[in-house]
């Protein structure tokens, strides 16, 4: 059975990985997805004075919310799924999450850019170190973004 990692960050670009799983599989194929977000840590200068669970369990909750509608969704087009929230750099999590569970797949979304990034990226080929870019060069396995 193929694993999927779906990298969600809560955004409406992100809706477009649980159509693209939909659209492209949908039950036509029997397959197990993790539905991941990953939570950056915040760093200790902006959180002094808030504790450490206080600040753990918000970015847990907000986790499960970015995650709860992906999977929602892949629920209703019965698909395998799994959420899973992690804290730490973006990136490294992704990767590090699709080794964990044995994926065969990234799927993600990229964030749109703005006028001044585009001409950046258009121009010069630079993509400003976006997640997406980084997870597309340092994974083992291939990647898929959508827009």
């Amino acid at each position: 059975m193929p694993r999927v990692l779906a990298a969600v960050d809560g955004t409406e670009q992100a809706s477009c990985v649980a159509d693209y799983i939909v659209d492209r599989f949908g039950s036509s194929i029997a397959m197990h997805v993790v539905v991941l977000n990953a939570q950056p840590k915040p760093q200790a200068w902006r959180t002094r004075g808030i504790a450490r669970e206080a600040i753990h369990d918000r970015l847990q909750e907000l986790g499960h919310k970015a995650t709860a509608l992906i999977t929602e969704r892949l629920e209703q087009a019965e698909i395998s799924v799994k959420p899973r929230v992690e804290l730490g750099d973006p990136a490294d999590t992704i990767i590090r999450c699709a080794k964990e569970e044995g994926c065969d797949l990234i799927i993600m979304s990229a964030k749109r850019l703005g006028p001044l990034r585009s001409a950046l990226v258009r121009n010069t080929g630079v993509t400003c170190g976006s997640v997406a870019a980084q997870v597309v060069k340092l994974a083992d396995v291939s990647v898929v973004v959508v827009k």
